[in-house]
């Protein structure tokens, strides 16, 4: 950590022998009244921030300042062997290349290896623990926390400053409860993204019969082709002479041929899409196509029951997880297509305004009851039958539209049909 030209004072590691879950939790005196206002911010933003690399840097961000540090740093544990701590957020610090830190060594890993908070002033070298690891010359005085969830070592929160005495020891109590507030959202990041593909999975299971009849009237008049092909060209002869008409209508076999390969191969791609795990990697798409890629795979599903119309004249542009944003609008018209029921019509539109893309679902069906109506992005909450729906549809939704910067709403009038509106904003 630190080599210092003056006395150095070794601190014992903080609440060493108490077990990683019932640690105490040594309470804020008079003197560290005043971050408590830094702790509300952090917990706010937890609670709001939808991006959690935003959140770890606001966290650093926060015990930087309040605790008067020089620099900082969160790490992430890996999760597969060999263990290792990744560097996601820094600050003053000089960072490796590689940005990690192997779980066996150094002083964050000590700590996310022990789930043990650590307050150390002066040399590495006099620490037992830290043998055979060199000093920072930069680093006068360190504290670092773990951060853990229910047994689970997530990563490591760090502070440190350029001449001893800069933290008092009681401050190690305050970056142990940003600890615990990084990690409480961490698990809850992770449960959102736990339901997504759940409800993913669900949608995926929807779509999987009508797509497996869509694949098989290609697949039917491609192997009708092949065999007229084979057909032209008998085994056994080497040299086969062919008619003009022969030689036009192995042009349009081919031709067909390719067609349904070509469909096929949308309608693969499309599924991949729809299933693969989201990234948080933004494209920048035209909204149209999205709209038709979304119809095309849900229209096989209501073919004989509803007629599906896009009408969207403007282009505008967004900034998209393209997998996130299909699973909304595959969500949004199936929903759409069975409150149309039979005979019934579902109609998309795309506009822009002011910068914000607005894509509503139309659908002619019975409207949404005044009851139901304020439950309807309830996690859970469904009206469909059992084995019908998870009730995660329209809240992951949401959410999704939301950790875009847009959001989901309804407007429904019994008797005459719903509309769900996706917001998102534009790209000049």
């Amino acid at each position: 950590m630190s080599a210092s030209p003056r006395s150095p004072l070794t601190v014992v590691p903080a609440f060493e022998s108490s077990p990683p879950d019932s640690r105490p939790r040594p309470a804020l005196n008079h003197g560290l009244a005043r971050h408590l206002g830094a702790l509300c911010k952090l917990s706010t933003v937890a609670n709001s921030e939808p991006e959690s690399s935003l959140m770890l840097a606001t966290a650093l961000e926060v015990c930087v300042e309040s605790l008067s540090a020089d620099g900082g740093s969160v790490m992430l544990a890996g999760g597969s062997p060999p263990h290792a701590l990744s560097m996601v957020a820094s600050r003053g610090l000089r960072v490796r290349p590689d940005g990690e830190a192997p779980l066996i060594g150094g002083v964050a890993a000590w700590v996310a290896e022990n789930m043990l908070p650590l307050h150390l002033v002066g040399p590495l070298e006099r620490y037992p623990q830290f043998r055979g690891l060199r000093s920072n010359p930069d680093i006068a005085e360190a504290m670092v926390a773990p951060i853990v969830f229910r047994r689970e070592v997530l990563g490591t929160i760090a502070v440190s400053a350029s001449r001893p005495d800069t933290f008092a020891p009681e401050l190690l109590s305050f970056l142990v409860n940003v600890a615990d507030i990084v990690a409480a959202a961490i698990s809850r990041n992770r449960a959102e993204r736990a339901r997504e593909h759940q409800d993913r999975l669900a949608v995926l299971g929807q779509l999987s019969a009508s797509m497996a009849h869509e694949l098989n009237n290609p697949l039917t008049f491609l192997r009708s082709n092949l065999h007229s092909l084979r057909a032209l060209f008998p085994k056994g002869e080497r040299e086969v002479t062919l008619a003009p008409s022969d030689q036009a209508e192995i042009s349009s076999v081919v031709e067909e041929t390719l067609q349904g390969v070509e469909q096929m191969v949308a309608l693969v791609a499309n599924l991949k899409t729809v299933a693969r795990k989201p990234a948080n990697r933004l494209q920048t798409l035209e909204v149209k196509p999205l709209l038709v890629r979304a119809e095309t795979m849900v229209r096989p599903q209501f073919r004989h029951e509803v007629t599906f119309r896009i009408e969207a004249a403007e282009t505008p542009v967004v900034s998209v997880d393209q997998s996130r944003i299909l699973q909304v609008l595959i969500n949004l018209l199936v929903n759409a297509a069975q409150a149309a029921g039979e005979g019934g019509n579902v109609t998309l539109t795309c506009e822009e305004d002011h910068g914000t893309v607005a894509i509503q679902i139309h659908d002619d069906g019975p409207g949404i009851p005044p009851d139901v109506a304020p439950r309807l992005f309830e996690p859970f909450f469904t009206t469909k039958l059992e084995g019908e729906g998870t009730g995660l549809g329209l809240s992951i939704s949401r959410q999704i539209c939301r950790d875009h910067g847009g959001d989901l709403t309804f407007t429904s009038e019994v008797g005459h049909g719903s509309c769900f509106t996706v917001t998102l904003p534009g790209v000049e």
